[in-house]
């Protein structure tokens, strides 16, 4: 499988629809993958039902309000299994719409339409519904200033696409990978002596690029990870009072990253208590499928020129 592509630095503008901009290496080996896994290349019932000059036009639709990911990877598989079919973008990156809204098209052989819709529609509902759910955070967070951070919690070889869609609906970027930061953490931890221990050893690799940042379970650890030098400190399961205490303890000096067992519903407390930031992970491993279907009528018998 190809590499990731690079991280985006600015999210893609709400009226700039998906292009047909050359595939990464990635994205094309993903989506040659899924039409495999998903047998487009024989499919037997279209091969029994579908005259292969058939043409037709279809429209994804959605079928309740969501936020929108995922449109360019569909597209992407449609083009795959047919460069002859004729595919349009209708609904931008991270843009919020109604349900019955339209977010693609595509024209041309119905047999290959059929191939690509279900590996289509799996891509689009599973990103569409990371897009809803992350949007729905950001909502309950409200106007307090925390920012919203999805976690390396994700299915391996999605993570690109799925913490795409957690921007999409208003993230704020986060550690990609092991190679993006220090984050010593309790199994780290467990290997030195105390969390300050391990942050004074951590700091010569630490950088502006590089942040160093240390997970602490209880609140009297505070003080000695930010006097060893820790620049982001990861309060974990702590309560919504603890936070608040930590807070006010820390006087700016550090950021601070609530994280562990945070809700939905618990959201808008710990956004009160005026932390940095809030990790989650619910939102890229536990986010339901968007409701999303294909319609396809039939408009003549001539093969896609």
């Amino acid at each position: 499988m190809g590499g990731a592509p690079p991280r985006r630095t600015e999210r893609r503008s709400m009226n700039a629809l998906p292009q047909a901009a050359p595939v990464s290496p990635f994205l094309a080996d993903l989506v040659s993958r899924a039409l495999h896994e998903d047998g487009a290349g024989h499919d037997l019932t279209t091969m029994a039902l579908v005259p292969p000059a058939r043409n037709g036009h279809a429209c994804i639709r959605t079928r309740e309000a969501v936020t929108v990911s995922g449109v360019d990877v569909a597209m992407e598989v449609f083009r795959a299994v047919d460069a002859r079919l004729r595919i349009q973008a209708a609904a931008a990156e991270g843009a919020q719409v109604p349900a019955g809204t339209k977010v693609l098209t595509v024209a041309g052989s119905c047999a290959a339409i059929l191939a690509g819709e279900r590996t289509a529609l799996n891509f689009l509902q599973h990103l569409c519904g990371i897009a809803t759910l992350a949007r729905r955070a950001v909502q309950a967070v409200g106007e307090h200033p925390a920012r919203l951070l999805a976690t390396r919690k994700t299915l391996p070889g999605l993570r690109f696409l799925q913490r795409r869609a957690a921007e999409a609906g208003g993230f704020a970027p986060h550690r990609t990978s092991l190679a993006d930061g220090i984050l010593i953490k309790e199994n780290h931890i467990a290997l030195c002596a105390s969390p300050a221990a391990a942050v004074a050893k951590a700091r010569p690799l630490a950088s502006a690029r590089l942040p160093l940042e240390v997970e602490i379970d209880a609140p009297e650890q505070l003080e000695a990870v930010i006097a060893a030098g820790a620049q982001i400190v990861l309060l974990d399961n702590f309560t919504p009072a603890q936070v608040a205490q930590a807070v006010a303890a820390a006087r700016r000096r550090v950021l601070l990253e609530a994280s562990g067992g945070i809700t939905m519903a618990t959201l808008p407390l710990y956004a009160a208590t005026g932390v940095d930031r809030i990790s989650v992970g619910f939102v890229t491993h536990s986010a339901p499928a968007a409701d999303l279907a294909m319609d396809l009528t039939p408009t003549g018998s001539d093969h896609a020129a």
